[in-house]
């Protein structure tokens, strides 16, 4: 990230919502802002089903990527087949701010 000056603390004393802090703070990192992650943890059972619901779990998003923790490789295969339909469904469901693409890898601890 290029140097950025900190702000003057006499400019402005008001108040800041926390979210928005978050959000200012997410987009600079290329992260998903806090309400789409929120709704993405909440839908992912009923967007993937309950099986591959329960055997996988949304870990972040970042520039649109979704990154998807899996116990072994056989439900990381599963989840790419499936990869196509995920992100059609999760656009179905978020809109505009839903991730582009999914990653899955194996989580090294379940």
């Amino acid at each position: 990230m290029p140097y950025e000056p900190l702000p003057d603390p006499e400019a402005s004393r008001a108040p800041v919502p926390l979210q928005a802090i978050l959000g200012q703070l997410a987009t600079r990192l290329g992260a998903a802002q806090p309400h789409v992650a929120v709704n993405l943890y909440s839908i992912w059972p009923s967007v993937v089903g309950p099986l591959v619901g329960a055997n996988s779990r949304p870990v972040r998003v970042t520039n649109g990527v979704l990154t998807v923790d899996v116990p072994n490789a056989s439900w990381r295969t599963q989840l790419q087949f499936l990869g196509e339909d995920v992100t059609v469904r999760l656009k179905e469901s978020l809109g505009d701010d839903a991730p582009t693409s999914i990653e899955v890898r194996v989580a090294r601890k379940w």
